[in-house]
């Protein structure tokens, strides 16, 4: 069979078609017929799988970049940006030893031209800097050897063109500078103050061009006033980048990636305390963002307000809120089972109480405790984001795991001041497929450890009057979780439980991953009637 350009092209547009939903089953099903594809027929293959290759990377889809990288490779048919694609996934999976032998195979390349040759000591690199973080002690000879090879390659890149390579230098800076807090000599480099001002000149200079900016040119800025100390210029230039057009997933992955690995910052003190909030709040934002944030991270990244048109910081702190009324679930001696959450007993059962009730799983929490769960006299609700413990109480009502799952119960001395969380009234629907499936977002405690944000792969697969299917992350200790749709924090679903191969709700004959939840409404049909 030849492979047409129709062909390619067809494949390309369902490519981006499952990238662009979160279908992850269908892309790396695709990615897997692309390089069968290759293999039966790679005369016409390069050019379109260029193309598909770049748009697996904006998406960090690593594993189908490098089966599709192999096929080209195995019949002879790829160019040196494929190489450079193929080590670029091999890093980011952490396979640095092949990375590294793939990359210096593609030095080798005949006819290099000068942008090749640059891009190339830049992912030497970052092979060398990943190796460097990724050693236990920073101070140990390997280590020293992997920092002194990353900023030698960062710097040879930078020296073939200081007013375009701007994106080493910067790298070679914060390696000198980390140097400098670890107390590591270095011998033959340059002063990191001025190679950053060098820098910031070079990266600035094109603005008067009449031209907008890159994003990796305003995360250079960005990097460079920290290394200037200037933090209300990096925060300024923070906004600017996480509000271009053009800044993927990928790409602000990768600064956050560097302001915590190699600048070290944190949450807890400035420039971190502004950066980092910032650059998660973009990620959620971007389709294909993968963010989970603890309870600290949660409060920085909620109570900030960076001003300007930053659109979504009220939505942010409506979560903020939304987190306080989530509970972990946890034996008296504090072994953690689940999460729980407060809601209105009207809001449920109708009628005008204001009473704070507790849902969760009753594979969490049952009258008998059965199943591994507790029992309510054994159990307590931890309110982790306003410090307050509570005893439970009498069981309102619970139904099966194999119905509901749920458990809802009354407490001893609901914590002051929180008022629970909306309940949606408006039962879930995913009709036409072919716009944006909605988004769905999680709030509990995942592993039984600290409060978290579940942001990962956050859209709706599925529903009907029972189940809802999603792709928001979550683990063990997240089950009782709230669900919420993704414009006000309402209530859609008790989250319940996840499989890997969770039989679809449109076809059970097929499976995906996925999460599952129990809509609020199909909870409210079966209290109908109940008085709590």
């Amino acid at each position: 069979m030849t492979m047409t350009a129709e062909y390619w092209e067809d494949l390309d547009d369902q490519l981006s078609a499952a990238l662009s939903s979160f279908d992850w089953s269908v892309s790396d099903g695709i990615a897997i017929t692309i390089a069968s594809s290759i293999r039966r027929d790679p005369a016409h293959a390069l050019a379109p799988v260029e193309r598909m290759l770049k748009r697996l990377r904006r998406k960090r889809r690593f594993r189908s970049i490098g089966l599709v990288a192999d096929a080209l490779f195995e019949t002879k048919s790829a160019s040196i940006a494929v190489g450079r694609d193929y080590a670029q996934a091999l890093t980011d999976l952490g396979y640095l030893e092949a990375s590294a032998r793939m990359l210096e195979a593609l030095a080798q390349w005949p006819a290099l031209d000068n942008e090749n040759v640059c891009e190339l000591h830049g992912m030497r690199g970052r092979v060398a800097k990943q190796r460097h973080i990724n050693t236990t002690d920073p101070t140990s000879d390997r280590a020293r050897v992997y920092l002194d090879e990353a900023i030698r390659h960062y710097l040879t890149g930078y020296r073939l063109d200081l007013e375009r390579n701007f994106w080493h230098g910067i790298n070679a800076v914060a390696l000198i500078m980390r140097a400098q807090r670890k107390r590591i000599a270095l011998h033959d480099v340059p002063s990191a103050e001025a190679t950053a001002r060098a820098v910031l000149q070079a990266v600035t200079a094109p603005r008067a061009a009449s031209r907008d900016p890159e994003p990796f040119e305003v995360a250079t800025e960005l990097e460079a006033y920290v290394a200037l100390n200037d933090q209300a210029r990096a925060i300024e230039a923070a906004q600017r980048y996480v509000r271009h057009p053009k800044a993927d997933a990928f790409d602000i992955e990768s600064t956050r990636r560097q302001m915590t690995e190699v600048w070290e910052l944190t949450d807890e003190t400035p420039p971190g305390s502004d950066l980092l909030p910032l650059l998660r709040a973009a990620l959620l934002a971007r389709e294909g963002g993968e963010v989970q944030m603890s309870a600290p991270s949660v409060t920085a990244t909620l109570e900030k307000n960076f001003g300007g048109d930053f659109q979504y910081v009220p939505w942010f702190q409506e979560g903020l809120r939304c987190c306080a009324s989530v509970a972990r679930v946890e034996s008296k001696l504090g072994a953690a089972k689940g999460t729980g959450w407060l809601f209105r007993a009207r809001d449920l059962f109708g009628g005008d109480s204001e009473e704070q009730l507790l849902i969760t799983n009753s594979h969490v929490l049952n009258v008998n405790g059965d199943s591994g769960a507790l029992r309510p006299d054994g159990a307590v609700a931890r309110f982790e984001m306003v410090n307050q413990v509570t005893a439970l109480g009498k069981i309102v009502w619970s139904s099966p795991v194999g119905d509901c799952d749920a458990t809802i119960v009354k407490l001893a001395g609901p914590p002051a001041g929180v008022k629970g969380l909306a309940l949606s009234s408006v039962p879930l629907r995913l009709d036409d497929v072919s716009q944006k499936p909605p988004r769905l977002y999680v709030i509990g405690y995942p592993g039984g450890g600290s409060l978290a944000f579940s942001i990962n792969d956050n859209i709706m697969l599925g529903c009907n009057e029972r189940r809802v299917h999603y792709r928001t992350a979550t683990e063990g200790g997240s089950s009782g979780s709230p669900v919420f749709e993704e414009n006000d924090w309402q209530v859609v679903a008790l989250h319940h439980a996840g499989k890997v191969r969770m039989p679809r709700l449109d076809n059970p004959a097929l499976v995906y991953e996925a999460n599952e939840g129990i809509p609020i409404s199909a909870i409210r049909t079966a209290v109908s009637g109940i008085q709590p």
